[in-house]
């Protein structure tokens, strides 16, 4: 397999609304209001209106916020570095750290999610697929561990 030169995503894609451990919070917390429902009104009418009331409010309110703040992060990896882009609405940063000193990093294949950590600190990272957290493993097993031999 020939040797990945660079490496760049953005986050999050125009088709990917939320964020899978937001979708589980999210359902966790409708459970409870369902619960919680259901067991002071003893009506189970009740508690799945009041179930699907929650969870559309929540979705109307997360939708609204998306729009308004329009995050965005754009990474970009080479052999040298890393420059990671975080964008709202109303702000810009800029983050660029040489591969070198990267010292460890972690992944979450489930979450689409993980960090780096290097002597600047802790970078977050987020993939839209699992596709590109493997690509990246990929580019990480080439670049990060020459020069840690």
């Amino acid at each position: 397999m020939a040797a990945m030169k660079k490496l760049g995503w953005d986050f999050p894609k125009r088709n990917v609304l939320y964020m899978k451990l937001e979708i589980i919070v999210i359902l966790f917390l409708t459970g409870l209001v369902f619960v919680y429902t259901f067991l002071q009104l003893s009506g189970f009418l009740w508690a799945v209106a009041f179930a699907i009331l929650f969870f559309g409010l929540y979705l109307l309110i997360g939708y609204i916020v998306q729009k308004i703040r329009k995050v965005e992060e754009h990474y970009y990896f080479n052999p040298e570095h890393v420059e990671i882009t975080h964008r709202t609405r109303f702000k810009e940063s800029k983050e660029k750290v040489p591969l070198k000193d990267i010292k460890r990093h972690k992944l979450d294949r489930f979450l689409l999610g993980g960090y780096m950590v290097s002597k600047k600190g802790r970078h977050l990272l987020f993939f839209n697929t699992k596709k590109e957290l493997i690509n990246f493993e990929t580019f990480v097993e080439q670049y990060f561990r020459k020069g840690k031999k």
